[in-house]
């Protein structure tokens, strides 16, 4: 399972200045680009809502944002991720577990000429809890189906953020951090990743030796 927002795509720089408008039509004193990525710490959704202790108020800048990010949102690839995504394709079943709209993971995965390699793409839109995504995933309910089941050590989630490396742990799976997204390797590593990444191809080593 891969992460889509700082994992495969760089956002340090995409996302923030689209959240930056949420902040200003919510008032909700989030000035930095720091404070946002600290959202991130935990569940992207339930930080917002701690941090503005109004449900309805969260859900709906949580709404705003993501209308940003449908129309404006247009970040680069990470270098050399292409080159993971072709080799793992070949022998993996890869799909996007996301907090973003699913809609607009695939817009990019298709920009990017990645698409094909996902059998699914699962966005906040569908499950805001990644951690309930990953157990409906190990269940089969992604498919409708319930046709394919995993076992927990047959999946790995692949992300940026200690919020989802805890996520993913609490579901009971494990989680590979990478460093070049919005958390560092010491957060990556203090929230329960197996291993962080520093570049790209880190991760075949990482997941053949796994």
């Amino acid at each position: 399972l891969f992460d889509f927002d700082g994992t495969l795509v760089d956002t340090r720089t995409a996302s923030w200045p689209l959240f930056a408008q949420t902040s200003r039509e919510f008032d909700l004193g989030i000035e930095t680009r720091e404070q946002f990525f600290a959202l991130f710490e935990h569940n992207i959704y339930e930080s917002l809502a701690h941090h503005c202790g109004d449900a309805a108020r969260a859900q709906a800048a949580a709404q705003h944002f993501l209308g940003l990010v449908r129309d404006h949102y247009a970040p680069p690839f990470i270098d050399g991720i292409d080159a993971v995504l072709d080799t793992l394709a070949r022998e993996r079943t890869l799909a996007i577990l996301s907090s973003n709209h699913s809609g607009t993971v695939r817009r990019l995965l298709e920009g990017g000429g990645v698409a094909a390699h996902f059998s699914h793409v699962y966005g906040g839109d569908m499950q805001p809890s990644k951690a309930a995504a990953i157990a409906d995933f190990l269940a089969g309910g992604w498919d409708g189906t319930g046709a394919r089941r995993y076992d927990a050590d047959e999946v790995v989630l692949v992300s940026d953020t200690s919020g989802d490396v805890a996520e993913a742990r609490a579901a009971g799976i494990r989680a590979l951090g990478v460093a070049w997204g919005m958390h560092d390797a010491a957060r990556l590593a203090a929230a329960g990743a197996a291993h962080v990444a520093h570049e790209p191809p880190e991760i075949l080593r990482w997941i053949a030796a796994a």
